[in-house]
């Protein structure tokens, strides 16, 4: 199959840089307020703001997570009027996105599952997929970021998804190999997001701090 990338650059982000007081700026008093983030802190959460964004570029209403960690990005989508199955490995991380979810009001929209996403028998195939799958750690810690390097099986995972449902957006590493991408057998678009305000260096200007993949048959 004929491989399709584009990129779109307008979006913004959370930076991987600095410390929690740096993480803390790009959430509004409420969310710093209502939101428990667990032992990760603000490192592995998406602002609302950014999960907005992301909302706006996912079609259907109905959307699966998975590795939703504490909620964060479901609770976003869920505030931009998508309803969500949210699945996650760690109980800790389920009984907070329940908690997260009825502070902002949207737990009706969200069931949260304790479920290995790679063991889940009962995906929808009309709804669309969103996976952060964890880094093991900081990206920065590789120049570059390929499959192999995620804790779980990223690629496997993704060509099985792919071949049934209509789309699966993957979050990546700003650093991530894209002849890898290049490779797979389907069509994929990437989209980079910025925070061109908290960049301190004019070469990470150029770059994006993480990228949404989407990829379909």
């Amino acid at each position: 199959m004929m491989q399709r990338q584009a990129s779109d650059h307008s979006a913004s982000c959370l930076s991987e840089n600095g410390n929690q007081a740096n993480y803390a700026q790009f959430f509004d008093k409420v969310e710093l307020a209502n939101m428990l983030f667990g032992d990760d802190g603000l490192r592995m959460a998406i602002p609302q703001a950014v999960g907005r964004l992301i909302a706006q570029r996912l079609p259907g209403e109905e959307i699966t997570e998975l590795c939703c960690g504490v909620g964060s990005l479901s609770i976003a989508l869920a505030l931009e009027g998508k309803r969500l199955t949210a699945l996650d490995t760690c109980p800790e991380k389920i009984r907070l996105a329940k908690v997260n979810a009825q502070n902002f009001g949207v737990s009706k929209q969200i069931n949260f599952l304790q479920q290995d996403c790679r063991s889940y028998q009962q995906l929808d195939p009309h709804h669309t997929i969103i996976c952060d799958p964890p880094w093991g750690g900081s990206a920065r810690r590789f120049s570059t970021f390929r499959f192999s390097n995620f804790e779980l099986d990223v690629k496997s995972l993704l060509i099985s998804l792919v071949s049934s449902q209509p789309l699966v957006a993957l979050k990546l590493p700003f650093n991530f190999d894209f002849q890898e991408l290049k490779a797979l057998p389907f069509a994929v678009r990437t989209t980079a997001y910025h925070h061109q305000a908290f960049l301190d260096h004019e070469e990470d200007s150029r770059r994006p701090l993480f990228w949404i993949a989407h990829c379909w048959k």
